[in-house]
């Protein structure tokens, strides 16, 4: 029977003789001699005979007093890396059952699916990183559809009804200086009959469009079309399409405004959030000082960056551009902004708090704020 039995079946010798310790100060130890960390000989000696110690089953109090004020030597020089940092960077084997890899379907697994070799923050940058793809391609999508719907309502509301305005004027215009018998073959006219036509028919597609672009809405089951329908069946063909026309434009407008107002500087906060995560997550495993505990950091940031980037859409027009120094920003790009760097926005905040209830412009206002919280 070894040591580490005597100790899993007598916990208190399991308390004097730490072996789960030991195995700590030999990993720290381990990544000193790596980096090439300078340390006092008897820090290392005391390492090594305390681990002999406990193999041996000589342990004391004398040799558990120096084993840990060498713990504690080591762990002061090896930092910001820590057991924790190293532990989580440390590669681990993928856990699976004894007959994962057994018979003809296990021959297979390992044939196609060998066993990985990663570590805690390899792992968590992996799920980090398919999170960020899925809030991208969730971006991507609904930017797209935005953008054909604000191209569909620009085109109905602005850009044909002008040109058919500018185009009817016009025809008045030299209508008028046609004599009527020769109305029929002017070729000026004929062209002006059909831009009109064109016009009125790229403006009927659009209305087309504008009712497939609508189909979310009666999807998620808030489309007031429904209800209309059995209210209008008494109006003129002409009349009833014309209302069709107006109630789809309405809640397309609805919609398109719900868009860019609430989900895109949401969906762009996040996505900066992601991008800080990925980014400090990067450089703290490239020094060796991530641990499990970073994450819950990391979803309190991928939180915080949402809500600032739906803050920026409440606080912004969406069509609006936003001057920050030399720089020209859409209210999306600065709802990415602020998702990347949420201290930024909430030291605004502050300032805005502070100036909003004192009256005044300090020059630090926000050193002031921190300094109450800190007391």
């Amino acid at each position: 029977m070894n040591a580490t039995d005597i100790a899993l079946k007598h916990p208190a010798s399991e308390v004097m003789c730490p072996i789960q310790h030991i195995q700590e100060a030999q990993l720290l130890l381990s990544y000193a001699a790596q980096k090439g960390l300078e340390l006092p000989e008897d820090i290392v000696h005391t390492i090594v005979e305390a681990k002999h110690a406990q193999q041996s089953q000589h342990w004391n109090s004398d040799v558990e007093t120096r084993f840990w004020l060498a713990f504690n030597a080591i762990a002061r020089a090896v930092a910001p890396a820590s057991v924790s940092s190293l532990k989580a960077t440390h590669p681990l084997p993928e856990q699976y059952p004894n007959n994962f890899y057994t018979g003809f379907l296990g021959f297979l697994r390992k044939r196609f699916f060998p066993p990985s070799v990663n570590s805690i923050a390899q792992r968590t940058v992996s799920s980090y990183q398919r999170f960020t793809l899925l809030v991208l391609a969730i971006l991507v999508v609904v930017q797209f559809y935005s953008l054909i719907g604000s191209h569909i309502i620009n085109g109905i509301i602005n850009v044909y009804p002008t040109k058919i305005e500018q185009l009817e004027l016009e025809r008045s215009r030299l209508q008028a200086d046609i004599l009527p018998e020769n109305l029929m073959e002017n070729a000026e006219l004929i062209t002006l009959d059909r831009k009109l036509d064109e016009f009125h028919t790229r403006l009927e597609a659009n209305h087309a469009l504008l009712k497939q672009w609508n189909f979310m809405w009666r999807y998620l089951g808030i489309s007031s079309l429904g209800k209309h329908l059995k209210s209008a069946d008494y109006l003129p063909a002409l009349e009833r399409n014309l209302q069709y026309q107006i109630i789809h434009l309405q809640e397309a407008q609805f919609g398109l405004q719900a868009l860019q107002l609430y989900i895109l500087p949401l969906l762009y906060g996040l996505l900066g959030a992601f991008a800080y995560v990925l980014r400090t997550l990067t450089l703290e495993i490239r020094h060796l000082t991530y641990n499990i505990e970073s994450n819950i950091r990391y979803r309190l940031r991928i939180q915080l960056g949402a809500l600032s980037g739906l803050a920026i859409g409440w606080f912004t027009d969406p069509g609006s551009t936003v001057n920050i120094s030399a720089l020209s920003l859409s209210p999306l790009a600065l709802a990415f902004l602020v998702g990347y760097s949420v201290e930024v926005f909430f030291s605004i905040m502050d300032r805005l708090i502070y100036t909003l209830s004192t009256g005044e412009m300090p020059n630090a206002p926000i050193t002031r704020l921190q300094d109450k919280h800190n007391t």
